[in-house]
């Protein structure tokens, strides 16, 4: 089978997660990945595992950066900054995560990077962007993604504080962004041969995810409400608990049309005829929710999961990881993929959000040691022994 960025060659010079993550799509897709590291390591490979952690890997480390090859550079020096513009010919895309600042000191810009190689595709991934006041400001998920777009201000209880995000997960909502934004300069690249710069921020993928409720925002100026689980605007679109301490989540939205198919399902068909508008549901939301609650807490969602689809009620149990990673539906989608890993044997991971018929995309090497590949890749950018042993003498790998 093909795989379908074979012969592309990317050059990532990023840390943490976003920009990484889409690296690593890129090399599951076939890409020839190569991470660049400072001589120390990427930051992330420090961080404290909040899963795993008695596992012989970096659970996130190895999610985010399989497939890849490694090299060090250190760019605080001349000769690691005069390295990097050395390799940049011998690649098709750059990523990059550095900061405004940065980018200068490393001198890794666009305008300078193109004159080196008038083909390459520069990608610049932020949390904010390379202008405005906040151009060199640092922006984690947590912060660019879930805080400044408005996201934390619109999701949870109307009574409870902000919610406390999952790590990564803005990340790897950004990095699909990432991944599709470098794939089209590709293709424009290779209709006009030109270079091209493509500009990616967690700040603007987290708005365009609730891009439905910015856009009312532009139109009317008005905050949307947050939700509130005991009266929300119809009670068939609504978290549930049962009585084995398991949730539910309705999403119903012919509420009307359903409502008596739901009916049936909770055992209670003389509740139809008390609903008859839509303006009911939201009258008299509180009242109905309190009842439906009280009904789900009769049995276990074990007992409600045959009755809702004997009904072809829209619904979902609220599922816990293990329960995740042993869906059956997860599985007839191929959605993991068993690795040989030098350090952790053969561990399952993750696949690719998506599959393409008859393309070799899968995870092709377990994420890279520091520098594991450093002469190698120099070696095939054509430099000799006496060349990498020059570099070495001039600290370019620190």
């Amino acid at each position: 089978m093909l795989a379908p960025l074979e012969g592309v060659r990317v050059l990532e010079a990023a840390n943490w997660l976003a920009a990484p993550a889409a690296a690593g799509l890129m090399a599951d897709l076939g890409a020839d990945v190569v991470k660049l590291e400072p001589p120390d390591g990427d930051a992330f490979r420090n961080v404290l595992e909040t899963g795993a952690p008695g596992a012989p890997v970096h659970a996130a480390w190895e999610n985010d950066n399989r497939s890849k090859r490694g090299i060090a550079i250190d760019l605080n020096r001349p000769a690691g900054q005069a390295l990097l513009q050395r390799l940049i010919p011998g690649f098709d895309v750059f990523i990059t995560n550095f900061t405004h600042e940065r980018v200068e000191r490393y001198r890794v810009g666009f305008e300078t990077l193109r004159a080196l190689n008038p083909r390459l595709v520069h990608v610049q991934f932020s949390g904010y962007g390379s202008r405005g006041p906040d151009a060199d400001r640092a922006g984690f998920d947590f912060l660019a993604f879930w805080a400044r777009s408005g996201i934390e201000s619109i999701v949870g209880e109307v009574t409870a504080p902000p919610i406390q995000p999952v790590g990564g997960q803005g990340d790897h909502t950004t990095s699909l962004n990432v991944l599709a934004a470098t794939l089209a300069a590709l293709r424009l690249r290779d209709a006009n041969g030109e270079a091209q710069h493509v500009e990616v921020t967690l700040q603007q993928t987290g708005l365009w995810t609730i891009s439905n409720q910015i856009q009312a925002a532009l139109l009317d100026g008005v905050h949307p409400p947050k939700n509130d689980r005991r009266a929300p605007p119809t009670p068939l679109n609504n978290t549930y608990p049962t009585r084995d301490g398991r949730w539910l989540q309705l999403t119903m939205p012919h509420a009307l049309r359903d409502w008596p198919a739901f009916c049936r399902a909770l055992g209670a068909p003389e509740w139809i005829a008390e609903i008859t508008s839509f303006e009911q549901f939201t009258e008299r939301s509180a009242e109905l929710t309190a009842r439906i609650e009280q009904r789900f807490m009769t049995r276990d969602l074990a007992d409600w999961a045959p009755r809702l689809d004997a009904e072809r009620l829209l619904w979902a149990p609220i599922a816990t990881l293990p329960e995740v990673i042993a869906d059956p539906q997860l599985a007839a989608m191929h959605a993991f993929e068993d690795v040989e890993h030098p350090r952790g044997g053969r561990m399952r991971m993750v696949h690719a959000p998506f599959t393409i018929d008859g393309a070799d995309v899968r995870v092709r090497r377990s994420a890279p040691q520091i520098g594991e590949h450093t002469f190698e890749v120099l070696t095939e950018a054509g430099l000799s022994a006496d060349d990498i042993a020059q570099l070495g003498a001039d600290r370019a790998f620190g």
